[in-house]
């Protein structure tokens, strides 16, 4: 009896831990409670994120039953915790409070049931997660605090607490009883910082996550661009993963204040792009709105995750049509605006300097160096040339000097067909070419082909854009024979091309379309065209 006695006076917060549990297991339903109080007498939302659910993700089906299942039953077992608790501090001090196995025999039920209810949360937020508005999160959300959120979180928990009691029964040694406390509870935070930070850490220390072939594993495809038919109307933007040729998921917009991305690019940084969105601006068409378009930064993770990131740009009147990002990150861009009478103004302009320049037409823009910027898609002036000592046989494509503010001509070897432009490292360029009525994509050295790339078996070629070392090429085709019909799976693809043998083809004397042959696949094929490729 005395040595029962010295082990309790050994342990004398023992009880203290287990009353610190039921309060704690206590706070959350009390939380709440207060929470809808207030919410009731304030008329706002019980919890930030209630307000930003949007109506079009809420689940349905056998996921919105499996979802009320889950919920309900975390929600209950959470409720009927302290009871618990209560009831097992009861019989501890009844039948053994100098035992230290009933105490661990309690703890065990205890950590069971309350891990039994956060699994259930959890599962119903797997099988049916809120879909939320990126904007309105943005606006709302409290500061994401990460590891150090989730190690708060755990410290003051019910388990937590629980863990402790049963240490401080379970080992007489004050330090032995430290140890094991404070391993019980630093082992788990362990794990979930690893968990959550482990494909982070891996962004950090390799960058985004490669293919086979060196080149980075997703892309944004977006369907926008000249719309032909009614199915070019649905300008989404979507994460491709290359490896599976499946889609990760779709870019979420901005807001519900927006309407469609209408265009996408690379940024310097692997993992970075910019889009631009339209936006409303003055109420809708039929109230006398006008459109408008505004450029975020978007980010995709180690996974292929997009998240819509802040804003690079004031609203730009009218829709953007192309973006380019130079090499120290200047923002390029061609839009077009529509007055009242509907008659299309087309403008180049870089984000951060004003105003934009009026051009013959904008459809695609491409930096050439750090303060040129081409349009691609405007007439050639080809013929006879005196100015600046170039060759007769190079053509011209109009360009916005960005530091003397004015539009000039650049010279381009080659004319690329609807804007469809590439350069590679060492000079060389990949043009769309369709003089004689196929549609190619011919390597260029300055004026001289040196021979035909890509042949799309049918239809047209729609868009390509290459990997940040130039060694692979992405072509987006379209196969889409009658535009009046339903399109099919197959009539738009996405190929993939190797460039690496080009770097041993020798410029010839004289212009040459001859098949190079390099090595190809077929990434992806589907109903939506591939307008947009930001690689």
């Amino acid at each position: 009896m005395l040595a029962d006695s010295l082990l309790v006076r050994r342990r004398p917060y023992v009880m203290f831990w287990w009353w610190t549990a039921v309060a704690l297991a206590v706070w959350s339903p009390v939380r709440f409670a207060m929470d809808d109080l207030v919410a009731s007498a304030t008329g706002r939302e019980r919890l930030w994120w209630a307000g930003c659910v949007r109506e079009d993700g809420r689940a349905a089906g056998w996921r919105h039953t499996a979802e009320g299942i889950a919920g309900g039953l975390g929600a209950g077992l959470l409720l009927i915790a302290p009871v618990l608790l209560v009831i097992l501090i009861v019989a501890v001090r009844r039948h053994g409070e100098d035992r230290p196995e009933a105490h661990v025999r309690a703890a065990r039920a205890a950590v069971l049931v309350l891990a039994a209810a956060e699994a259930l949360l959890l599962v119903r937020e797997r099988v049916a997660p809120s879909a939320l508005d990126p904007a309105c999160v943005e606006r709302f959300a409290p500061p994401d605090l990460g590891s150090a959120g989730i190690a708060f979180t755990w410290l003051v928990s019910a388990p937590a607490a629980v863990l402790i009691a049963a240490g401080a029964a379970t080992l007489a040694r004050p330090a032995r009883a430290l140890t094991a406390t404070a391993a019980a509870l630093v082992l788990p935070l362990a794990g979930v910082t690893v968990v959550e930070w482990l494909p982070e850490l891996r962004h950090v220390l390799t960058g985004p996550e490669l293919t086979a072939e060196g080149t980075p594993r997703y892309v944004l495809v977006g369907s926008s661009g000249p719309r032909r038919n009614w199915s070019d109307s649905g300008s989404e933007l979507h994460v491709l993963d290359l490896a599976t040729g499946k889609p990760v998921g779709q870019v979420d917009l901005p807001g519900e204040e927006y309407g469609e991305y209408t265009s996408a690019a690379r940024a310097r940084e692997p993992g970075e792009y910019i889009a631009a969105a339209t936006v409303s601006v003055g109420g809708n068409d039929d109230e006398g709105g006008s459109e408008a378009s505004e450029v975020f930064r978007i980010t995709l993770d180690a996974r292929g995750r997009p998240r819509v990131g802040e804003k690079v740009s004031p609203a730009l009147a009218g829709a953007v049509t192309s973006l380019d990002v130079s090499p120290s990150g200047r923002v390029g861009y061609a839009r077009v605006a529509t007055n009242a009478v509907g008659t299309s103004f087309p403008f180049l302009g870089v984000v951060g300097r004003s105003p934009d320049w009026p051009s013959q037409g904008a459809h695609k823009v491409q930096w050439a160096g750090d303060r040129t910027l081409l349009s691609l898609s405007e007439g050639q002036w080809e013929g006879p040339v005196v100015n600046g000592g170039l060759k007769p046989e190079r053509g011209w494509v109009p360009a916005l000097d960005v530091e003397r503010r004015e539009i000039t001509r650049h010279p381009l070897g080659a004319p690329p067909e609807a804007g469809l432009l590439a350069r590679l490292p060492g000079g060389r360029t990949i043009v769309a070419d369709a003089r004689d009525g196929r549609p190619r994509l011919v390597v260029h050295d300055g004026p001289t082909a040196i021979g035909t790339l890509f042949v799309p078996a049918r239809g047209r070629i729609l868009s390509m854009a290459l990997d940040r070392a130039g060694t692979h090429l992405l072509v987006g085709q379209d196969n889409q024979s009658d535009p009046n019909k339903h399109p099919t799976e197959w009539d738009h693809e996405l190929h993939r091309v190797d460039l690496r043998p080009l770097a041993g083809v020798p410029t010839p004397p004289q212009s040459s379309f001859r098949d190079l042959n390099p090595p190809r696949r077929l990434v992806w094929h589907g109903m939506h065209p591939v307008a947009t490729i930001a690689w």
